[in-house]
């Protein structure tokens, strides 16, 4: 029965606009409209300027076609994406979103008495479940390591104790096919990390990592979009803040974990900064003091990126055929 409706209302369509029966019929749809819009439009602009009856439609297609010739050809030429930028540093926020890597701390840059070999997560448990914790040492291997960007993000946000709630968005591990195990993820260091910065530099701030939407796999841009924006139109309800309340922090994610952060927050003017690093590759030892840095992304350039992708890829097509 819709069926048939749907061959009835192509049909009546198609003889009364003139086109053939097999086009769609939303196709059909919005030419109708468009010939009603015109028609009104003539008649307004027939009432205001007093131009004669044949006059006004021909004035007004004019019009029209004129504007979509020029977006068309012109507008892909002139307007061009502004490149996302760091402005000066932010604000100091109530909670901070960061993302956690696997530890890797960095031997040549410990203090001369402590210099050792490098340690991984295991070792740093290893320290901590010692009864004789030594957190002199543990900080200093600590601070010297990759986890240097997400220690900086938190001292900066402390400032006047303001900081109180931070979300860890750990990996996963990485398994083959056959579920056989390949890498532990960074969420077997969530708790350390958490036990480290309220015990060992006594800052009073509360850890979330248990939520299990806050592990994702490392090279899935979804699950780290998924989870930034659980953690600001969710999360940050539990406990009592909203969305301009929290920051997020790229830095310390893969490429696609930061993507995905970036793709969450950019359409939705969520608040985002990136913590420069403290290593040039370029250089031996040391670098600077990591510094939070806010960081722009306008949404509507990335909407005209993604048409000029489009655009590009359409225009590729028409010219191999």
């Amino acid at each position: 029965m819709i069926e048939r409706f749907q061959i009835s209302l192509r049909n009546s369509l198609a003889l009364l606009l003139q086109m053939e029966p097999n086009q769609q019929i939303w196709s059909m749809v919005v030419v109708f409209l468009f010939i009603i819009l015109i028609n009104a439009a003539s008649n307004a602009l027939y009432e205001a300027l007093n131009l004669s009856i044949w006059v006004t439609p021909l004035v007004l297609l004019v019009v029209v076609f004129g504007m979509v010739f020029y977006g068309s050809h012109r507008l892909p030429q002139t307007l061009q994406p502004a490149p996302p930028f760091t402005g000066p540093q932010p604000q100091p926020h109530a909670g901070l979103v960061i993302f956690l890597s696997l530890f890797n701390s960095r031997g040549d840059q410990q203090s001369d008495e402590l210099r050792d070999r490098d340690w991984r997560r295991k070792d740093l448990q290893k320290a901590i479940d010692d009864p004789n914790i030594g957190w002199p040492h543990i900080i200093d291997r600590f601070t010297h390591s990759n986890m240097r960007p997400a220690i900086e993000a938190i001292r900066h946000h402390m400032k006047d104790k303001t900081l109180r709630h931070v979300w860890l968005i750990s990996t996963a591990d990485l398994v083959s096919p056959d579920g056989e195990a390949i890498q532990e993820g960074s969420h077997h260091l969530a708790p350390l990390f958490a036990r480290v910065i309220k015990d060992g530099f006594r800052w009073d701030v509360t850890f979330h990592h248990v939520d299990p939407q806050l592990c994702v796999q490392p090279y899935e841009l979804r699950d780290s979009y998924q989870a930034v924006e659980y953690v600001f139109s969710q999360a940050v309800q539990q406990v009592n803040l909203h969305p301009e309340h929290i920051i997020a922090d790229p830095t310390s994610g893969r490429v696609p974990m930061s993507g995905g952060m970036i793709l969450a927050c950019a359409p939705r003017n969520w608040t985002m900064q990136y913590t420069t690093t403290d290593r040039d590759p370029a250089q031996q030892g040391p670098g600077d003091t990591p510094i939070p840095l806010t960081l722009h992304v306008d949404a509507k350039d990335l909407w005209l990126c993604a048409l000029q992708a489009v655009q590009t890829s359409v225009s590729s097509l028409s010219d191999t055929d």
